[in-house]
């Protein structure tokens, strides 16, 4: 991310500015403990689950996790804060099912079974399957067409 300083340099705005990491690849975007974790950190000290006067930039799969908070009520977007969507997923990904059928062992590519075990897409303690985070990718993966409403209503901005 270019670090705090660097990004303060470019948000002289901004009385502070912080960073969401959780694992989000044992984790699907539809994990609640993810969507606790995004509003925690978006809502900060308030004493309810309403984001205010708070810029929340989300990207990749960020997005889905804080549409699906929002869309589970776990928390809100209040008029003074704004939403920025980067790079969001909301078709899913077609490399998921691609990579899904790697770890599957259904290609005929040991290489490829190789480097999607080396890359940490396939799940070694469920030989066959691929990490939580990308199953939950998959463009048929069930809510997954909830979410885009959710953007509908609540993305100020957007990067594709």
């Amino acid at each position: 991310w270019g670090g705090l300083e660097r990004i303060s340099q470019f948000t002289p705005y901004c009385s502070s500015r912080h960073f969401l990491h959780e694992n989000t690849v044992k984790r699907g975007w539809d994990d609640a403990g993810l969507h606790r974790s995004a509003c925690a950190l978006a809502v900060g000290k308030g004493a309810d689950t309403a984001i205010r006067d708070t810029i929340v930039v989300t990207h990749s799969m960020g997005n889905l996790i804080f549409a699906e908070a929002l869309r589970q009520g776990t928390c809100s977007l209040e008029n003074t804060s704004k939403w920025i969507s980067i790079q969001a997923p909301w078709q899913g990904s077609k490399a998921a099912p691609w990579v899904s059928n790697i770890c599957s062992n259904h290609t005929s590519s040991r290489l490829l079974r190789w480097l999607a075990g080396e890359l940490q897409y396939c799940d070694p303690d469920l030989p066959g399957q691929v990490y939580r985070g990308y199953e939950s990718l998959r463009p048929d993966f069930p809510g997954l067409q909830n979410l885009i409403p959710v953007a509908q209503a609540n993305v100020h901005r957007a990067l594709c």
